[in-house]
């Protein structure tokens, strides 16, 4: 499901967002195993998910039919941003048809990055 961001406030009020994610490593770190979680919370009533990753998003976006939020994190400890992790999230994002959020965000950081 592609969603703007005009829709997803609309889509998700006074609904839950279900954070269907697993470290990397971590034994549930799989797309089938977060497609599976994703379509049980669903199922109960989830409004919307956030996941982490390309494989993930591609593989949830087609198993549910509420919006995907990709929660990778492009920030180091200390607050500065990663470029290529900014990128690779916007990529993530445009590839798996999920909405980016904060574009003006993510150009910020890619310029200040590559400075």
């Amino acid at each position: 499901m592609t969603t703007t961001l005009d829709d997803l406030g609309a889509l998700t009020a006074g609904g839950l967002i279900v954070s269907c994610q697993a470290y990397p490593g971590e034994p549930m770190r799989t797309p089938d195993t977060m497609s599976r979680v994703a379509s049980a919370v669903v199922k109960e009533g989830a409004v919307a998910m956030r996941l982490q990753g390309l494989e993930d998003l591609r593989t949830v976006v087609g198993a549910v039919d509420v919006p995907a939020i990709d929660a990778t994190l492009c920030t180091r400890a200390d607050g500065s941003s990663v470029a290529d992790r900014v990128l690779e999230a916007a990529v993530c994002a445009v590839c798996a048809g999920t909405a980016i959020t904060h574009p003006t965000s993510l150009t910020r950081w890619f310029v200040e990055e590559t400075r």
